[in-house]
């Protein structure tokens, strides 16, 4: 992007901010009663969601989210100008500072004032993967000037308000959803967030289950995995230990920008470290208590690998929120499903508990994997 391409694309910077700054001051003054403490993170401050619940939306936040997400993707920085600007990609993020990699080289920045989530329905202006403008700073480092359109993201709902989300990564071409056999057990309702996720944002998914030297029985695993190779759904079995499907993966992250995911323990840094040593992520073993792992990774950070490639590593978490997803929707993202659908007595059936569901006799006569039907019938139970 050339300097006359930057000044078009950032006219108006400063009457923008003006009235930016004139907004926030009429607002300061409507709010004087808000005595909110605003949350706090650091470089090193765990990510984990402690959700085992899903919040329930007031009626018409389904809409405004909606109207939120979309002016996320548009471009607001047409009428934005500034003298100089180089265009950098985020690759880790804290408060009002982020890391970006401009030519190859990592650059500390921090966030001008004039940029804001305040009414966007975000907790945080930028993330990992975001393009973004930046200038000098003339001691090293940059500011971070605009935040350029994205053309997709993931996001979950933050921990302490639940109106608002967070932004994990935007840019992003695939999500690689990583689950072990063993140590942590395969935990199949989280895969189906994640592929519904995937699907929510036109994200392509990847199913790896690592630590298949575990397994037992290779033939029961293959057993329980058909129905995602018979949705079509990219699956991949791997093991450091052993060194199946390393190559394979390695071949299938190269060349693109990937969100790693998962819960603790199963092995993401791991597998990063044997596809491409030098990697320096932290690994931690399973607890023996809870057999569950413990946090290696305590924030996004996107990583350079093999060619032109990037890795977001993300933290491990235990839930993986839907909140804009409505109940009425759930069943279009079990595709097996639709072949019975126009068979349900009831045309807004939700196979849950009306007679003649076609959808439950399937799952009876084994043309619908058990498993599956009761992932949906959880995830039914917890959504709006």
């Amino acid at each position: 992007m050339d300097n006359k391409q930057l000044k078009k694309i950032m006219r108006g910077f400063e009457k923008e901010k003006q009235r930016r700054d004139l907004r926030k001051t009429v607002k300061t003054m409507k709010r004087n009663r808000d005595d909110r403490t605003p949350r706090q993170k650091s470089w090193s401050e765990s990510d984990e969601i402690d959700g085992g619940f899903e919040r329930i939306m007031p009626r018409g936040e389904r809409e405004r989210r909606h109207r939120v997400e979309t002016t996320a993707f548009e471009n607001k920085n047409d009428n934005i100008e500034l003298l100089e600007g180089l265009q950098a990609t985020v690759t880790e993020v804290s408060t009002g500072m982020c890391r970006v990699s401009l030519n190859g080289q990592i650059v500390l920045c921090r966030l001008r004032g004039s940029l804001s989530a305040e009414e966007t329905g975000f907790m945080n202006v930028v993330a990992v993967g975001d393009k973004v403008i930046i200038t000098e700073d003339g001691q090293g480092g940059g500011v971070v000037e605009a935040v350029l359109p994205r053309r997709n993201m993931l996001a979950r709902p933050d921990t302490f308000y639940s109106h608002l989300r967070q932004i994990l990564a935007a840019n992003v071409d695939q999500l690689l959803i990583v689950a072990s056999w063993r140590q942590p057990h395969l935990w199949p309702e989280l895969i189906d967030r994640y592929l519904i996720t995937a699907g929510l944002n036109d994200i392509t998914p990847i199913i790896c289950i690592n630590k298949v030297d575990l397994a037992e029985n290779r033939q029961e695993l293959d057993i329980y995995l058909k129905p995602y190779r018979m949705l079509g759904h990219n699956l991949i079995l791997t093991s450091v230990v052993t060194g199946d499907g390393l190559q394979e993966l390695g071949d299938m992250l190269s060349g693109k920008i990937t969100v790693l995911s998962g819960m603790s323990g199963v092995g993401k840094s791991s597998l990063l470290s044997a596809i491409q040593p030098g990697f320096e992520l932290r690994t931690h073993e399973v607890s023996d208590a809870s057999g569950e792992g413990q946090h290696t990774t305590t924030q996004a950070v996107m990583l350079p690998f093999g060619d032109d490639g990037y890795v977001v590593d993300t933290p491990g978490i235990r839930e993986f929120g839907l909140s804009e997803l409505e109940r009425s929707e759930l069943a279009e993202f079990y595709p097996e499903f639709l072949r019975f659908t126009n068979f349900c007595r009831f045309g807004n059936c939700s196979h849950i508990h009306e007679p003649d569901c076609a959808v439950r006799e399937a799952v009876a006569k084994g043309q619908i994997a058990e498993w599956r039907y009761h992932n949906y019938r959880k995830l039914y139970k917890v959504l709006a």
